[in-house]
């Protein structure tokens, strides 16, 4: 599987021509949206830094084909824009030599004032067995088994302690930063100094370039 981070939370998973991308929203590289050969186009929740609703349509005329799957609230923020594939906790997509297996239901909390909305996360699985895990907006669910993990790494809902210990109870071989544009260039660096200090030499912690294409292979 090849992996290309397009900023912040959005990436794009390749094997053998079949290509899927996953949050494209507003901290997104413009370069995401001008993506084309899609098979899908995978949303893990509603907020605006992980769908952009009006730069849908036109990444949606350049991928005619492409399924755009998220969970109910997603495909009512879309509604009249383009039909969603309803995603929830056990579904699964068939997308040639990739799969994807849906977990969890619901974001982090930010806080208790404020209600919690809808949120899934992707464990994607390619042909040769390598299985990438983008959570969203979430701590909570922890698969077994996940050879690549796309860890948020600032948020309004998280802190550095809980991303290290997620890291670990999931374990993967390798895992790189996500969901990091909220921090300034100095506070990415303190904060990616930290992680893998403290998650220790059990997991290979790798920071590719915004656009860079790197593969992950399996154990």
């Amino acid at each position: 599987m090849d992996i290309t981070k397009f900023g912040h939370a959005t990436l794009l998973l390749e094997q053998d021509g079949t290509r899927i991308l996953v949050d494209p929203g507003s901290f997104t590289d413009a370069a995401a949206f001008e993506v084309d050969g899609l098979a899908a186009v995978l949303i893990t929740h509603e907020h605006p830094d992980h769908v952009q609703p009006d730069r849908m349509p036109a990444l949606l005329a350049a991928n005619p084909g492409a399924v755009v799957a998220g969970p109910p609230s997603v495909a009512s923020l879309l509604r009249g824009t383009t039909d969603v594939r309803v995603l929830q906790d056990g579904d699964a997509l068939d997308l040639g030599p990739l799969t994807v297996d849906v977990v969890g239901g619901a974001h982090q909390l930010v806080h208790p004032r404020m209600p919690r909305i809808e949120n899934v996360g992707l464990v994607v699985a390619d042909a040769d067995g390598t299985r990438l895990f983008h959570p969203g907006d979430s701590y909570e669910v922890v698969p077994e088994g996940i050879d690549v993990l796309a860890v948020p790494i600032s948020s309004p809902w998280g802190k550095l302690g809980e991303t290290v210990d997620f890291i670990s109870a999931v374990a993967p071989r390798t895992v790189f930063p996500i969901h990091d544009a909220l921090l300034s260039r100095a506070g990415r660096q303190l904060f990616w100094s930290w992680i893998p200090m403290l998650v220790g030499d059990a997991v290979t912690s790798t920071d590719p370039d915004p656009g860079q294409r790197f593969r992950a292979h399996p154990a």
